[in-house]
């Protein structure tokens, strides 16, 4: 039981006004993929909880 909740409003404006670019994907197994295929010794790269992501149909 969490100790208390806030709301979180304006997220999104509030990333995009410290001038961070904010991008959106709907998967990120491509991206991990290639970064696997180019570095094959850079398997310690990781996205947090990835084992849980679910793969898009037709990702490999």
């Amino acid at each position: 039981m969490p100790l208390e909740v806030a709301a979180l409003v304006g997220l999104i404006e509030r990333i995009l006004a410290t001038g961070t670019e904010l991008r959106f994907a709907p998967s990120l197994h491509p991206l991990r993929n290639a970064i696997l295929k180019e570095r094959p010794h850079f398997r310690a790269f990781g996205i947090h909880r990835f084992e849980f992501a679910a793969k898009a149909e037709g990702e490999g």
